[in-house]
């Protein structure tokens, strides 16, 4: 698995002087071409995905794809949700396989912004998650520090996006006073120079824009683009530190084998319904799974497996309102019997 924990990225890029290349996905066919491309570079790479998606694909469909596909590269991959513009899409798109979020309010008044940006941060955080924060756009560079630091300190984000166009002076002046690394958008007309001199400015991740034309031509320029803004953000061939130095993306199942007692066998599975719905809309829960064993003699006849995103999850969930009350409700009364363990696939 190659799904690297992007914090440390981000903090590898800052302490070795290069930036990450970010790449939004257009449509789902570039994908192999995306990931080939970085791995020809042996670099690593952010994979930005939007909900909704702008192709009309279902970010349900895609989103397994593009987890696979993460696993299975062997350079290092983080799985950003690209413009997320509320928490239940946040939730969603964890659930789902992004490792971190970027968010933005562009229709909140800087207020709104903080205490939405907030909240997604405190939910994302609990499991383990980074958040990339994007404050309304800052008409006055000037005067812009004071307000972003402002920002950054009541939100809590991780890193902080900055809008395409932002000078190089500005993001120096931003580096040198904000405590979270930096950002920034990029469009298709940003010149070689600038990309070379973004490291310099304190910027970790930009956008590597890309065309949308699925032809055999997009595709070819797909791949030159990628090429061309590795190689000018000087991430090529940082693959190998990066997976030797960064922690590495796991998630962990917590699964319970038990008896019940006083349950029919029909009232056992419709509590075993009711928490695959309760618990499986915590934040950080990526899948719940009920089952019964097969033979009659065996020493347990239920199980559960819930997936955690991130070991952070353990805590969080078991101190989750809607957890403790379907615990102390349904299940404990009933399952005295029972054994517990959280684990980690060994690969």
């Amino acid at each position: 698995m190659a799904l690297i924990d992007l914090r440390d990225m981000l903090r590898h890029a800052q302490t070795n002087g290069y930036t990450l290349a970010a790449v939004e996905l257009q449509d789902l066919a570039f994908l192999p071409t995306v990931l080939n491309a970085a791995e020809s570079c042996h670099a690593p790479l952010v994979l930005n995905v939007r909900a909704p998606h702008p192709s009309g694909l279902d970010f349900a469909l895609l989103m397994p794809a593009v987890e696979a596909a993460a696993q299975r590269t062997p350079i290092p991959v983080a799985i950003q949700l690209s413009h997320g513009k509320d928490y239940e899409t946040a939730v969603q798109a964890i659930r789902l396989g992004c490792n971190s979020l970027m968010i933005d309010f562009p229709d909140h008044t800087l207020t709104e912004n903080i205490a939405s940006t907030r909240s997604v941060t405190k939910m994302a955080h609990a499991c383990g998650i980074p958040v990339e924060g994007s404050p309304a756009p800052f008409a006055d560079e000037e005067n812009s520090v004071g307000t972003l630091k402002d920002y950054v300190e009541q939100t809590g984000i991780d890193s902080l996006v900055l809008p395409d166009g932002t000078s190089l002076q500005t993001m120096t002046r931003l580096h040198q006073a904000l405590p979270v690394p930096l950002a920034v958008c990029q469009n298709a007309k940003a010149d070689d120079e600038r990309y070379r001199q973004l490291a310099a400015c304190g910027v970790v991740k930009a956008g590597c824009p890309i065309v949308s034309d699925t032809s055999d031509s997009g595709h070819k320029q797909v791949a030159a683009q990628i090429s061309r803004c590795i190689n000018l953000l000087g991430s090529y061939n940082r693959a190998t530190e990066i997976l030797a130095e960064c922690k590495h993306w796991a998630q962990v199942d917590h699964v319970i084998i038990y008896n019940t007692t006083g349950l029919s066998a029909a009232d056992a599975e419709t509590m075993m319904a009711e928490g695959r719905r309760v618990l499986g809309a915590i934040p950080g829960v990526r899948e719940v799974i009920c089952g019964r064993a097969l033979g009659d003699n065996t020493k347990y006849r239920y199980a559960w497996l819930i997936r955690f995103c991130h070991p952070a999850v353990i805590d969080s969930y078991r101190e989750h309102p809607d957890h403790v009350a379907f615990a102390d409700q349904h299940f404990r009364p009933v399952a005295g019997d029972r054994i517990s363990i959280d684990y980690q696939r060994i690969d």
